[in-house]
């Protein structure tokens, strides 16, 4: 399998979303809790969602998204206004691929 070196250079702020909200309790039982852990808890149910920490390197499905999207910004006969043209899916597909990134389609499973 060939290996590649991508390297990304920030021209704004950026966010390589996870799935990791930022909370700042811990999980105890609510039968267990300190009225502190309770005004800690209140944050993360009032703010939990909203404040989130971007991972340090963008995801494998991430980079190859972003791929799939340069490759396909490059040719202005597939593609303009950052949507693939009308009647060119299958040609953009044979570019870039049908599907996005699956694990399994990476190695063979015996």
């Amino acid at each position: 399998m060939s290996k590649y070196l991508i390297t990304l250079t920030p021209i704004d702020k950026f966010f390589f979303g996870g799935e990791t909200i930022f909370k700042v309790s811990s999980e105890k039982k609510p039968e267990n809790m300190t009225a502190e852990d309770r005004e800690l808890k209140k944050f993360d149910d009032t703010f939990g969602s909203y404040i989130v920490k971007s991972n340090f390197l963008p995801q494998q499905t991430s980079l190859l998204g972003m791929l799939r999207f340069l490759i396909l910004s490059n040719n202005g006969d597939l593609f303009s206004n950052n949507r693939i043209k009308q009647g060119k899916h299958e040609e953009a597909a044979n570019l870039i691929g049908e599907r996005s990134f699956n694990l399994r389609n990476c190695y063979e499973i015996n």
